[in-house]
């Protein structure tokens, strides 16, 4: 498994990151009802994200299969301004793929590169009935710390300390 960032003015693996993610979701809400992917992530806001997050193509066997963003942000109620948490988003596997351990090897390299830049805690937000994914990241030791609301569901916020 080899990993690769993708970069803004890299339109090919936009399109790759664009794919999974719009497989993913399509496969969520058909075989678990879920609804916070139904709708594509737009293409241009992947490319915007390239440029403020760390986004993530992971390639098996010659074929792109996984996707991840990653960004660094100070922690809201540190004192310590060197106090860093990793946020993990768009965290998607190809349906064909999935049940594989690719998001297991996923949130490995996740969090070696959340130790190499001294990150204390890795949070993301879940959509409150993905049952399957607040499974596999409490297997990972992440904890439900919080909720909110969004436009139109709930999300519940997970973290992991490190």
């Amino acid at each position: 498994m080899i990993f690769e960032q993708v970069l803004a003015n890299d339109a090919n693996r936009i399109d790759y990151v664009y794919n999974i993610i719009k497989q993913s979701g399509k496969d969520m809400f058909e075989n678990q009802g879920l609804i916070h992917w139904k709708n594509p992530y737009p293409k241009e806001s992947i490319k915007q994200d390239c440029t403020q997050k760390m986004v993530f193509l992971l390639k098996q066997d010659g074929e792109y299969v996984h996707t991840f963003q990653l960004e660094f942000v100070k922690k809201d109620n540190g004192r310590d301004n060197s106090s860093l948490q990793g946020l993990v988003s768009k965290f998607a596997t190809l349906p064909q793929y999935s049940g594989q351990g690719i998001g297991k090897q996923s949130m490995g390299y996740i969090e070696r590169i959340c130790v190499e830049n001294r990150v204390s805690t890795i949070k993301l937000d879940v959509y409150d009935k993905s049952k399957v994914a607040i499974s596999f990241y409490k297997k990972r030791g992440f904890e439900i710390t919080n909720s909110k609301p969004t436009k139109h569901f709930k999300v519940y916020i997970m973290e992991k300390k490190l």
